[in-house]
């Protein structure tokens, strides 16, 4: 299975990733602390399972490529007050959701996730207070997926065997790729052999999983260096592997200024470098899972696709359908039923507010119900792939087919191309549709201008 230039012609757009809709560019600050408390009140008494997400900005050194909120620079002051903040900010967020409660009956908390920036940038003991504190105020399951983002140039084993006994049972490893020349032209040097000792370590000290990422369509990419990457990733057998597509966007992100767009493989050359992804990990035995994620068949996020509990939240595809999920840090994202709410994005501003006893939401959007209808089916076409639209119709008390008639003529040109398939009561994305399926989830955004040959700048290509 290839993707071919020609499939994508009047298909490849910008648009959003779908990590929630709407996307969090249509957060405004007509949402903000009061929707938030309110909010946090709503769920308790609630069944859904917890989701926590905890946000590290702090970063050792910059990686050109990168997009994420973060800070450079290695304080150990700046990180100690951060670490107060955010303890602070769970005890604050947890009285509002009823702690006294929470931890003997309470929802229970099925995911921990620290994201960031670099979250080894705090040390394993001040990692192990966060996750003593969150233990100690919500029900943390005793099979609870407890994962963390590292940047494997500043981890030893050391530190690899204290993050196993605080609770930690799955890594992310940030490799991008192997070949030194585009390891310096981003930035981000990581000896191969390093990084195969790290996961044949982890996996002997009994971590149940881990997430290798790469990034196809970095300076100086070519079709043999990254097949010699790719060997080596499958060599490694990680358990998952997100296959991110960079999108050079120096106007919105300004350390990709520092990235010469010389360097960068034309869109054929990236084209033909995802397709080599495809065939090398589809005969390593990795199965398609959507987007950009691929894993092994015995691995959780497979198993979920399989049984119909995969979902997608702001860290990407997740296991735990139904999850509330509580972002903590600066700029973290809570989801909870029909609203989202974002902190501050700057450091000042979020400690500030987290100092003083409040909560702090900067922005954020409360959904109404046509939106919760689409979310529910954007959703439902990126984990499953598939919708009944019968059954999905009586589930939201539509007609789907008139709901969403001026939708379903606008997918024709998919059809045309078998990237979807569509019957009397289902829609079926294809095997090879699962490439375009950003393209065809914006199908039903109502937010988007359909006329437009080229969407906001503010979002990535699809492919």
């Amino acid at each position: 299975m290839q993707v071919q230039r020609d499939l994508l012609q009047n298909i490849q757009k910008a648009g959003p990733r779908y990590t929630s809709y709407p996307s969090s560019n249509h957060f405004s600050q007509d949402f903000g602390r009061v929707d938030f408390l309110k909010a946090l009140w709503a769920i308790n008494g609630r069944q859904q399972p917890l989701s926590l997400y905890l946000h590290i900005p702090f970063c050792y050194q910059l990686c050109y490529f990168c997009g994420c909120n973060k800070i450079v620079g290695h304080k150990p002051n700046k990180l100690d007050a951060y670490l107060q903040t955010l303890i602070d900010e769970i005890a604050l967020v947890s009285h509002e959701v009823d702690s006294p409660r929470v931890s003997q009956q309470g929802q229970a908390v099925k995911q921990i996730h620290f994201g960031g920036g670099t979250p080894n940038s705090f040390k394993p003991e001040q990692l192990g207070m966060v996750v003593s504190k969150l233990r100690e105020t919500f029900n943390v399951a005793s099979d609870a997926e407890i994962s963390i983002e590292i940047d494997p140039r500043h981890l030893s084993f050391k530190d690899l065997r204290a993050y196993k006994k605080i609770g930690f049972n799955r890594l992310s490893i940030g490799v991008q790729d192997f070949n030194p020349r585009v390891q310096e032209a981003v930035n981000r040097v990581a000896p191969q052999e390093n990084i195969e000792t790290l996961v044949d370590e982890a996996l002997k000290m009994g971590f149940e999983g881990v997430n290798i990422d790469l990034i196809y369509g970095l300076p100086h990419q070519t079709l043999h260096s990254f097949e010699t990457t790719l060997n080596a990733i499958c060599r490694i057998k990680p358990s998952r592997i997100a296959l991110y597509s960079y999108a050079h966007m120096p106007e919105k992100f300004k350390a990709q200024a520092l990235i010469n767009r010389k360097d960068l493989p034309s869109p054929d050359d990236k084209l033909s470098l995802l397709n080599l992804a495809i065939i090398k990990l589809n005969r390593a035995g990795y199965e398609y899972i959507g987007l950009d994620h691929f894993a092994l068949p015995n691995d959780a996020l497979s198993i979920a696709q399989k049984n119909g509990s995969l979902q997608r939240n702001f860290q990407g595809y997740s296991t735990h359908q139904g999850c509330d999920l509580l972002g903590f840090g600066v700029s973290a994202i809570s989801s909870l039923s029909g609203q989202y709410a974002q902190n501050s994005k700057t450091l000042s501003s979020y400690m500030e507010h987290i100092n003083s006893g409040q909560l702090a939401t900067a922005i954020g959007y409360q959904l109404d119900d046509e939106e919760t209808i689409r979310r529910d089916l954007i959703m439902q076409l990126m984990c499953s792939q598939s919708v009944n639209t019968d059954s999905f119709g009586a589930t939201h008390d539509i007609d789907f087919k008139t709901f969403f008639k001026a939708e379903i003529e606008r997918l024709e040109p998919f059809r045309e191309r078998d990237l979807i398939r569509i019957s009397i009561n289902e829609i079926c994305v294809t095997e090879l549709g699962r490439f375009v399926l950003r393209a065809i989830a914006m199908v039903f955004d109502q937010h988007l201008d359909h006329q437009a040959p080229i969407l906001s700048s503010q979002h990535s290509a699809v492919v």
